[in-house]
Formats: structure tokens, C-alpha cells, sequence
């Protein structure tokens, strides 16, 4: 895995996602960090590993990564 990793820092073009999504969905529980997560995952196609599958469960593009 550490042969794969990679470190995204967010910029302005992300923020501005994840606060359209954070508007659209005024009574979704998820925070800005849920919400980043979720943008990160769904525009690099790459699954995330979380431990809060039930507010990223709104997400329906999003992956999960599992260890095995």
C-alpha cells in the first residue's frame, strides 16, 4: 500500500464541490470532512477507507476499501 500512496491536498476547485454538496443537502448528518472524502474518492475513481459508512452511504459513485 505504501508503494501506492499518494497525498491530495484540496484546492479551491474541490472546496468548491464539497460546499455545493454541503448546501444541496441541508439535512444530510455528514460533516466537511465526510464530504471531502467523498469528492477525493469519487473524482480519483479510488475507493476510502472510513469508518463512517453510514453518512458516506449518500455517496452512490463512492468505493469502499476493506483490508482483508
Amino acid at each position: 500500500m505504501r508503494q501506492s500512496l499518494e497525498i491530495v491536498y484540496p484546492g479551491p476547485a474541490e472546496l468548491d464541490e464539497v460546499a455545493s454538496i454541503l448546501g444541496a443537502m441541508p439535512a444530510w448528518p455528514g460533516t466537511l470532512e465526510d464530504a471531502l472524502v467523498a469528492v477525493t474518492g469519487v473524482r480519483f475513481g479510488i475507493p476510502v477507507w472510513t469508518l463512517n459508512y453510514r453518512d458516506l452511504s449518500a455517496f452512490r459513485n463512492l468505493q469502499f476499501w476493506t483490508p482483508q
